[in-house]
Formats: C-alpha cells, sequence, structure tokens
C-alpha cells in the first residue's frame, strides 16, 4: 500500500469512512437495542471472570450491526443472542410456553432475514451480449435494464461523458453496456471515504458549472447517500421519469 502510494485511501475508505455511516444509517433504535445487549453480554462476561469462552463469541459477534444499524444487521446478531439464551437456560424450570414462544420467534427471524434467498420468483437474464447472461435476476430486471440503457444510448452523444447514474443498479448498468465505472458510482453511504458525499458534490458542482450535464436518478436502496440526492434534486432540473428513474438535467 505504501509503495503505490495507497496507504491513504485504504485508511479512508475502510475506516474513516464508517463516519459517514453513522451518521447517515438513520435507524437509532437499533443502536439502542444492540448497546443494551452488548452490556448485558458484558455484565455477563465479567461475573464469569472472563472465562465464558460462549459468552464472549456471542458479545464480539454483535458487532456485525455495527455501524449500519439496519433490521438486517440486527437481526443477525440477534439470532446469535437468542440462541445464546436458549442454550443456556434450564429447560426443566424454564416454562415450556416461552421455550416455543423463542423457538418460533427465533424461526421467523431467519425466515424474514434470509427471504430473499428462498424467493422462488425469479428469472435468468435475456441478453446474449451481456455479461449478466443467465444470471439469476427478480422478475422484470431485464426489460428495467433495457428501458433505461436505451434512454442512455439515446442521450449519451448530448451528454457524452457527463452522464451520472445514482442507483443501486448503477455499476450493474454501465458495466451491461461497457461504461467505465468511476467514483460516482454506488454512492452509497460509506463507500466515498471521509465527508465523501460532500466531496462528490463539490466534484458534480464544479463538473456541470461548465458543461451539460444528466442525472439518472432512482432511490431503490435506503443506502444511497440523501444529501447527494437532496442535492441533485434541489439544484438541477427535472425532466422526465423513465421506468422509476428520475432525470434531471442542468440544461436551460
Amino acid at each position: 500500500l505504501v509503495y503505490n502510494n495507497a496507504f491513504y485511501d485504504f485508511i479512508n475508505y475502510c475506516f474513516l469512512a464508517l463516519f459517514e455511516f453513522g451518521g447517515n444509517n438513520g435507524v437509532f433504535y437499533y443502536v439502542g437495542v444492540v448497546l443494551f445487549l452488548c452490556l448485558f453480554l458484558g455484565i455477563c462476561l465479567i461475573k464469569s471472570r472472563f472465562r465464558n469462552e460462549l459468552v464472549f463469541y456471542v458479545l464480539t459477534f454483535q458487532v456485525i450491526a455495527f455501524p449500519l444499524f439496519d433490521l438486517y444487521h440486527f437481526l443477525y446478531g440477534f439470532i446469535i443472542f437468542l440462541y445464546y439464551i436458549l442454550l443456556v437456560r434450564d429447560f426443566k424450570r424454564f416454562k415450556i410456553k416461552y421455550y416455543f414462544t423463542m423457538s418460533f420467534a427465533i424461526f421467523l427471524i431467519i425466515m424474514f432475514v434470509f427471504s430473499d434467498m428462498f424467493n422462488l420468483k425469479f428469472e435468468f437474464y435475456g441478453d446474449k451480449d451481456s455479461f449478466m447472461y443467465m444470471r439469476r435476476v427478480n422478475p422484470g430486471i431485464y426489460d428495467y435494464f433495457m428501458e433505461i440503457e436505451n434512454y442512455i444510448d439515446d442521450n449519451i452523444d448530448e451528454y457524452n461523458d457527463n452522464i451520472f447514474i445514482f442507483s443501486g443498479y448503477s455499476y450493474l448498468i454501465k458495466l451491461d453496456m461497457n461504461i467505465p465505472i468511476n467514483e460516482y458510482d454506488l454512492i452509497l453511504n460509506g463507500n466515498m471515504g471521509f465527508n465523501g458525499s460532500e466531496k462528490i458534490i463539490n466534484s458534480v458542482n464544479e463538473r456541470c458549472s461548465n458543461e451539460d450535464c444528466l442525472f439518472i436518478v432512482n432511490k431503490d436502496t435506503f443506502q444511497l447517500n440523501k444529501d447527494i440526492l437532496n442535492f441533485v434534486k434541489n439544484r438541477y432540473t427535472k425532466i422526465d421519469n423513465v421506468v422509476g428513474f428520475k432525470i434531471y438535467s442542468n440544461k436551460e
């Protein structure tokens, strides 16, 4: 990393970027629950004089919820916590109805977390010239991609390299169209380094102050940075809607 002059980028994107995660997840009640679980497990570990390896493993596993406190990351750690509670209880003295209740709760949580894995509604991507050919995708995604890609094709000569795709699918669309990936793709919280959203906004603002720009925006994942999306919405003019994407431009 030092030899390639990439050490700062490593620190910036892998560690300093976590501050942007914490400042934008917005699900603060999960924070409280996770901290309560960690406190409870920490007390159990101290009472065992740090000899209980199971408590230590369950406690350290809670780190999976940090720093993005969303439902999925919270449940991954919570399942292990519930397993620990069931494992250490003496069920001969534990009322059977509570055992079944907690077991059923764990089952529902697991099914919710992994529901997408068991989703039987899918199709295979149909474009033989695409790198995604015959890959498992959600129903309708092929037509979805084709429509937005056709729109980009119709406008790419007019805007040259100044077409910004702000979407959870941005990198797939660009790869499918053989468009180079750059720092403006996948603007998720924590993906852009320390103060990354501010840097992206300043870069876009400077770039589009002298050139025509087109913005293709779809908030299809909650992790997309709100500051950047709001900047585009408030700064530029909405000119079209295409399959759920909002199209903005700075052209008069």
